[in-house]
């Protein structure tokens, strides 16, 4: 039975995650955000990684809400990871590409993770080696996972700002 699994169902089941990453791919590129909108958590951010792209480290040139800064740019501790992410990638690629390059490819990166976690658990759960739903049809428990987070409104619209 197991020689069945790894050859037939398998690669059936991938080849059916392979399919709908790439209509979620196709949605996200429908979604396409214009390059001059990031919205206004986006764009704090932006300017924070335009900062660390240009090397000046973690700055901002905003002072938000109670901060008070008396001089700009300054340093700035505001969830660092994004920025410092966005930044040395913009090094890379260019900074507006890298903004809206980044975050679709994170998304899918997410979505990836998600069915490996959810058919990690299915295993555990399951008594059988086969983790389909349904044993007719190559849909697991990590497609179903991926397709409910995939077409979530909020993720789908945040993971492009």
């Amino acid at each position: 039975m197991t020689s069945n699994t790894a050859t037939g169902p398998a690669s059936s089941r991938r080849v059916l995650l392979i399919v709908i990453l790439a209509l979620l791919s196709f949605l996200k590129l429908l979604y396409a955000v214009p390059a001059e909108y990031y919205g206004a958590d986006g764009s704090t951010y932006f300017q924070i990684a335009r900062q660390v792209y240009e090397g000046h480290g973690l700055r901002t040139s905003v002072s938000v809400y109670h901060q008070g800064l008396k001089s700009l740019p300054a340093p700035t501790t505001i969830y660092p990871l994004w920025p410092l992410v966005l930044g040395y990638a913009g090094r890379v690629l260019g900074l507006d590409r890298a903004a809206h390059l980044v975050p679709e490819l994170l998304y899918l990166l997410d979505l990836l993770l998600l069915y490996a976690l959810a058919n990690r658990l299915m295993a555990a759960w399951s008594r059988d080696d086969d983790p389909r739903i349904v044993p007719w049809i190559p849909l697991d428990l990590g497609h179903v996972a991926v397709l409910l987070l995939g077409l979530n409104l909020v993720f789908f619209r945040y993971s492009s700002l």
